[in-house]
């Protein structure tokens, strides 16, 4: 998982970079709109926000034959490294990433463009005739992923590394008095969110299992049997012995150990509880925010932010500090991925996935919407994206400090878990996203590009 930089450090820096003095009240002359035609708003998300004058330019700017006053440019830029085995999907998580912070903006409407971040994995565990492959693969992702948001690639940027990174800048240029403005919170209003949690602790635990079943297979192999017959990414049985052989050598013996001391004794879980769990967190991973923005648009939402890498606390609280009312945001339910509660127990709660602050990888968007406009919300949503849902997570608050500004977690024994993905329970998660589940496992068929793919994956277990 990606690892960012606290909000006060960022600032602070920020700040020392622009010349700022920390104790002056004045703001700085980029932020007065009235000296330059770029003027900055802070909206306590990762996207950068600025108003564009077209009085200040040195043009009239015209839009479906009127005129333009102002428009609004919204940019934003991120990448990863891999986090799942297969570069395909990884090209769609990486997609769907950099786009959420532009539908947590409400820009919905195309035309987007993209400039893309790709490092081409260059090692000597990925020979040159798997790269092709695998960049291809990463590559045709990413297009999938921004094609279904009607983004236009017109650029991008590819240097080679040790291992894969994907990722990208996306700009949107929207009229500013249609521009969404997420500092509008006020108390009574709901908190909803689109996606559920737990994606950093699944992913930890299925490192932990293709490490055991490496370790596993390889002293097989040094007990003698020479055979191997994988079943999971070929129909036709065919044996993957080299395949294999090469993965054993990079297998770690400590992540494997993990499997059986953190997520089988401790957590109780099983292979096929995990599978399923990676499974449906890829699912959630590639799902683009835009039928979520579009609708939240429509229905009054009054603010919004994605939920990345700051885990739903830290986002709620950037989002919470900027509104115009001083208000705090009380979370009162978790939707969480199903055995990722478990994880974290048996982790001793090393990730703060009950308190907030577990990572998660494109993640949902975390919406506040008058109550009148809740139902119609989630109605729409759910029609939209073929029953996925969506969940109401708490409440905003009236503070009566401007200290109080923030996020309340309600404390653990309190918190409302919601687990989503359990065979037995009847969520509408399981089979709208079935088709998408399969189609993980046929994406990419080139055994040798797969291999290497697989070894340039850095292999990381924290617990």
């Amino acid at each position: 998982m990606r690892v960012q930089a606290p909000q006060a450090d960022l600032d602070k820096l920020l700040q020392e970079s622009l010349g700022l003095d920390h104790d002056h009240d004045s703001e700085h002359p980029l932020l007065d709109c009235s000296n330059t035609p770029l003027s900055v708003v802070s909206s306590g998300r990762a996207a950068s926000t600025a108003v564009l004058r077209a009085s200040d330019c040195d043009q009239t700017i015209v839009d479906d034959g009127s005129i333009v006053s102002q428009l609004v440019l919204i940019t934003t830029h991120d990448f990863f490294y891999p986090l799942v085995d297969d570069p395909y999907l990884m090209g769609r998580i990486g997609a769907a990433n950099v786009l959420s912070d532009l539908y947590a903006a409400g820009v919905t409407t195309p035309p987007h463009t993209s400039i893309m971040t790709l490092a081409v994995p260059l090692s000597r565990i990925v020979p040159e005739s798997s790269r092709l492959a695998l960049t291809s693969a990463l590559v045709c992702g990413y297009r999938d992923g921004m094609s279904l948001a009607g983004v236009r690639i017109t650029g991008g940027q590819t240097v080679l590394n040790p291992w894969p990174i994907i990722g990208g800048t996306v700009s949107a240029l929207v009229p500013a008095l249609s521009h969404f403005t997420p500092t509008r919170a006020q108390h009574g209003h709901r908190l909803l969110l689109t996606k559920p949690l737990g994606t950093q602790l699944i992913i930890n635990a299925h490192e932990a299992l293709q490490a055991y079943k490496a370790c596993a297979m390889r002293r097989r192999r040094a007990a003698g049997n020479q055979t191997f017959v994988d079943h999971s990414h070929d129909a036709n049985l065919r044996e993957v012995r080299e395949v294999r052989e090469a993965c054993h050598v990079c297998a770690d013996e400590a992540v494997a150990a993990k499997w059986e001391s953190w997520v089988v004794r401790k957590a109780g879980l099983s292979c096929e509880d995990v599978e399923r769990a990676m499974d449906l967190a890829v699912c959630g991973m590639v799902r683009l925010n835009k039928e979520a923005a579009i609708r939240m648009v429509a229905s009054g939402a009054s603010a919004c932010t994605d939920v990345t890498g700051f885990g739903i606390r830290g986002h709620a609280e950037n989002l919470a500090k900027v509104q115009t009312e001083c208000v705090q945001f009380v979370i009162e339910r978790l939707p969480i991925w199903m055995g990722a509660v478990a994880l974290d127990a048996a982790a001793d709660n090393r990730f703060g996935l009950l308190g907030g602050t577990s990572a998660e990888t494109s993640g949902g968007l975390l919406i506040a919407m008058p109550p009148e406009n809740v139902e119609r919300f989630c109605r729409d949503l759910s029609e939209a994206e073929c029953g996925w849902g969506v969940w109401d997570v708490g409440r905003v608050e009236r503070s009566e400090a401007e200290r109080g500004r923030g996020v309340q977690m309600m404390p653990s024994d309190e918190l409302e878990i919601i687990e989503i993905g359990r065979p037995e329970a009847a969520d509408n998660v399981q089979d709208a996203w079935v088709e998408l589940t399969v189609r993980r496992a046929l994406a990419f068929h080139d055994d040798d590009a797969r291999k290497s793919w697989y070894l340039s994956v850095p292999r990381r277990c924290v617990v």
